[in-house]
């Protein structure tokens, strides 16, 4: 194995395996439950059966929130930048941030 991969991809490999062998084994074992720590099969079912109605709409929801608050940011930065090569005092003022 190249060293990149012993280095960068194997530690956060074992660590997700680890955890979700983790999760599995306490779920399984019936200490824990069900409305507490759910187990990953009743996780990717309720995904699965919610995604369609429910999370669609929230995840596009969230996307074009991001989107509109992006394009503010770079407009509101952009004014910024305008008024600032106006006005020096303002871009002096602003050249610590």
């Amino acid at each position: 194995m190249s060293s990149y991969l012993m280095r960068k991809v194997l530690p956060p490999l074992v660590t997700v395996l680890l955890v979700l062998g983790l999760w599995i084994v306490t779920t399984a074992a019936g200490k824990v439950p069900d409305y507490v720590i759910p187990s990953p099969a009743a996780v990717l079912e309720s995904l699965v059966t919610t995604w369609p109605n429910r999370l669609s709409s929230a995840t596009w929801l969230t996307l074009s929130e991001t989107v509109v608050g992006i394009l503010l940011g770079v407009a509101v930065a952009v004014i910024v930048v305008i008024i600032s090569g106006y006005l020096p005092v303002i871009g002096t003022a602003m050249t610590p941030l």
